[in-house]
């Protein structure tokens, strides 16, 4: 009966309990409870009319997806990049297959969130994991209903270097750059120095690094946590790889929970249940709930 839940809900899927790595997909989900609160929704309508105007029509509906994207990138660095090709990595028809109206096909949306890692100074090519566009689009034809979706994927991207760009510049908040309420900074992704790269090191038993318990540790400690399983996956000998993952698996949950905050969060501000307060009313009084309103 409820249009919206009183708190924000994201789902962690079971298998992230053996591949704790996956986490990493939570940076998208919060991504869209972030884009929902911010300027009381304004961001949504927003972010896709800046979709719109620079990729066109067809970009507009993408709008809430890629702003999760964004937001994942600006939580994991480009290691969310690589997980995201590591879920979605398949066949040309899958990989072009654009049915779904709230995404790009997977190689577009994998080619927008690389340029806009570079944009942001992140490793775009390192998360696309050696995917090759034209190798997708020179296998054909690839039909869907007699539409030979290689055209389209063509068409769009086509538009990703202007729609990343502009994504990356103009994703501006009333308090700021949403890169600075995010504390995003991208020295953090650098190799060898960064801290997720650290971490990286010390979650592959190469070195260690000390906890800090603060709101940004923990997702640091999973963006190496995604380096050091990456690592993993490259490896050729199935033996050592599974010799790999278990101390992996066991140190990056050990080191998540060790690295996050002591205190329990609470409403910032009574002003924020106040906002949320009135939306939900508003809804009520709008009759958007069903069986609810006037």
């Amino acid at each position: 009966m409820l249009q919206q839940m009183p708190i924000p809900v994201v789902g962690i899927p079971a298998q992230s309990i053996e591949e704790p790595w996956m986490l990493a997909f939570l940076a998208h989900e919060v991504g869209h409870h972030v884009q929902f609160d911010l300027r009381n929704g304004a961001m949504i309508d927003s972010f896709s009319d800046m979709l719109l105007a620079k990729g066109g029509q067809r970009w507009r509906p993408w709008g809430k997806e890629l702003f999760a994207d964004l937001y994942s990138l600006l939580m994991i660095g480009h290691w969310a990049l690589w997980a995201l090709a590591d879920l979605v990595w398949s066949d040309p028809a899958s990989m072009l297959d654009d049915t779904n109206s709230r995404y790009p096909c997977a190689l577009v949306r994998l080619v927008f969130m690389s340029s806009v890692a570079d944009k942001l100074g992140l490793n775009g090519s390192k998360g696309l994991r050696g995917l090759i566009p034209a190798e997708l689009l020179d296998h054909g034809p690839v039909l869907i209903k007699s539409r030979d979706i290689r055209e389209t994927a063509r068409n769009d991207l086509a538009q990703v270097e202007a729609v990343a760009t502009a994504t990356a510049e103009a994703h501006r908040v009333p308090d700021g750059e949403l890169s600075k309420l995010c504390e995003f900074h991208p020295e953090d992704f650098k190799e060898y120095q960064g801290v997720a790269y650290l971490w990286g090191e010390a979650l592959a038993g190469r070195g260690s690094v000390a906890a800090k318990k603060s709101l940004r540790s923990a997702r640091l400690v999973l963006s190496g946590g995604v380096r050091a399983w990456a690592e993993i996956c490259e490896l050729t000998d199935e033996k050592e790889r599974e010799n790999r993952r278990g101390p992996l698996k066991g140190g990056l949950l050990s080191s998540i929970v060790a690295n996050g905050e002591d205190t329990v969060r609470a409403a910032s501000a009574e002003t924020d249940l106040d906002s949320r307060n009135r939306r939900l009313a508003s809804l009520v009084m709008s009759s958007e709930i069903p069986g609810i309103g006037s």
